[in-house]
């Protein structure tokens, strides 16, 4: 589960660019959380709370019940995404004078859509036929009104085989469809496609696609050859950057 944390302790004061710089949890999969927090006074803070709220955690009633049914017991805290509320946020269409809209279910990318002012809607709450068709008509409607539409989704399963079929579905029913729909009713249009798993690798492959984006064609759309393309990023914003270039 998610929940807010706020704090007036300077000690945890996120550094000078309004992060923390801690990762989110699913990163932590297999590695030392210690060696994921930041580093100087504000870490050695921040491990100390965690650490205080482990032992709290480990002696309460719920976990004792859990662990008696043979369940994981809930005995660690992770601080992430800290940011400073009295930092005046530039909205994305101040920074670009375009509209945007986003469509997703998760709460951090709903925050993300109101600091930068894109109008938000609900996603698909599963990825099956139905509701990717219908997501597919919603994507339509937005981009008729906005300059951005950015689709964020989440494959919440560990099989591999249901997250292959989930990943066909959305290039068979979503993918494909709005390159279709783009190609018939925007020009010049784009379009950005990033698969975000970090838990495999660091590196996130993407395809980018449309009017005037350079050619770098790769023998095949497996995750080898997408890591031998030339075309690599150090981060998001200058991915985004790039995508966006006139």
């Amino acid at each position: 589960s998610h929940h807010i944390f706020i704090t007036n302790d300077p000690a945890l004061a996120p550094e000078a660019d309004g992060s923390m710089a801690v990762c989110s949890p699913e990163l932590l999969i297999g590695q030392s959380w210690s060696r994921r927090l930041p580093r100087g006074g504000t870490g050695q803070t921040l491990q100390r709370l965690l650490e205080e709220a482990s032992s709290v955690l480990e002696g309460h009633a719920v976990n004792r019940v859990r662990v008696d049914l043979g369940e994981n017991p809930a005995n660690m805290l992770w601080l992430w995404g800290a940011a400073r509320p009295e930092t005046p946020q530039r909205t994305f269409r101040d920074r670009t004078g375009l509209s945007g809209a986003a469509i997703s279910n998760s709460f951090f990318m709903r925050g993300f859509a109101q600091c930068q002012g894109l109008d938000w809607s609900k996603g698909p709450t599963a990825l099956e036929e139905g509701p990717l068709r219908r997501l597919m008509e919603k994507v339509e409607g937005l981009i008729d009104r906005h300059d951005l539409v950015d689709v964020h989704l989440v494959i919440d399963t560990q099989d591999p085989v249901e997250r292959l079929c989930a990943m066909e579905r959305i290039d068979q029913l979503l993918l494909k469809p709005l390159a279709e729909a783009l190609t018939r009713r925007l020009s010049p249009w784009r379009l950005l496609v990033v698969i975000d798993d970090r838990r495999l690798s660091d590196t996130v492959p993407f395809i980018g696609m449309g009017a005037e984006l350079p050619r770098q064609p790769v023998a095949s759309l497996n995750a080898q050859h997408l890591a031998e393309s030339p075309l690599t990023f150090p981060d998001g914003t200058a991915l985004f950057a790039w995508f966006t270039q006139q």
